[in-house]
Formats: structure tokens, sequence, C-alpha cells
């Protein structure tokens, strides 16, 4: 397999970009990511994830990948069955602290916690402007798991569910 798509772009190079594209943009990011985004198809996954990761205000999470391949028959797979409610747990979670001194207040923190889900279908979980407490350790998030809030600054984690049912959480990344 490898051996002929190889040679099919050394032959054909004008099909390389067709082969790149033969996935929608959320696979390509999941396919890439694996990998590490290996080599000069990957590197426009790598920038669409970076632009949607960084971007204010953020955009919703990845749509789920249905692996429609070249055709882009995307609904030859049914996410709508009870077997797929899982996915609807995803949840991107934006954490933003920030602790200052005010000249005639002392300190003060400013925190907010959202919540967003595949639709853009954002909520805060909870906030606070210009407090004289600091902000708190943990919090709820909407599918009643306790997260630990990270420190001072802008992070980023996702809440998910897998197939089991199981609510997992993949930790803060500092953006």
């Amino acid at each position: 397999m490898k051996l002929t798509t190889i040679s099919t772009l050394i032959l054909f190079p004008a099909l390389a970009p067709e082969m790149a594209a033969a996935y929608d943009m959320d696979c390509a990011v999941i396919l890439c990511l694996a990998g590490g985004f290996p080599g000069a198809e990957c590197q426009p996954p790598f920038h669409y994830m970076m632009s949607r990761l960084t971007r204010l205000p953020p955009l919703p999470p990845f749509g789920p990948c249905t692996f429609a391949g070249p055709t882009g028959a995307i609904d030859t797979l049914s996410l709508d069955g009870p077997e797929y409610a899982w996915l609807s747990q995803m949840r991107v979670l934006w954490w933003r602290s920030e602790r200052r001194t005010q000249h005639d207040e002392g300190l003060v923190y400013t925190w907010t916690l959202r919540s967003c889900t595949a639709d853009n279908d954002c909520n805060s979980l909870t906030r606070a402007t210009m407090s004289h407490r600091s902000p708190p350790e943990t919090a709820q998030s909407e599918n009643e798991q306790s997260l630990t809030l990270p420190s001072v600054g802008r992070f980023i984690g996702v809440e998910y569910s897998t197939w089991q049912r199981d609510m997992m959480f993949s930790g803060w990344s500092r953006y």
C-alpha cells in the first residue's frame, strides 16, 4: 500500500493535494496528531488545530471524525444512535485567572471557567471580577466531575466520555 501510494505521488504529483485532502479537516487533525504531525501533508491540520485552540473567542471542539474518506460522505455513519450518545458529553473547558494589586483595593482576583460543547454552546461555570477572595481550588463540571483548577494564567482542558461512559479529563494545558 505504501509503495503504491509513494509511486502514485512520484508519477502523478498533482494527485498529492487530493490525497492529503481525502479526509475532512477534523479527521486530518486526529490522524496527524496521533503521529506527531509528520510530513508536509500534516502541516495544514496542525495550523488548523492551533488556530482553533488559540482563537479568541474560542471555537467549539473538533467534531467527531467519521472517517468518511475521499467521497466526503459524512452521512455514511449516523451519529444519532444511542451508541454514540457519549459524544455529546465532550466539553472544552477554558480557565482564565489573574491576580493583581489595585492601588486603592489591594490584592484582587479575576477568574472565569467556561465550558463549551461541540455546537459552541458555552456556559460560565464560575466567574468573579475584582474579588478579594482567591479563586476556588475545585469546580464542578457540567458532567458532574470535580475538577482541580490550575493556577494563575490561561488554560484549556477537554472533558470527554469513553464509549463505556467513563468520564475523563485531559488535564490542563497552558496557552
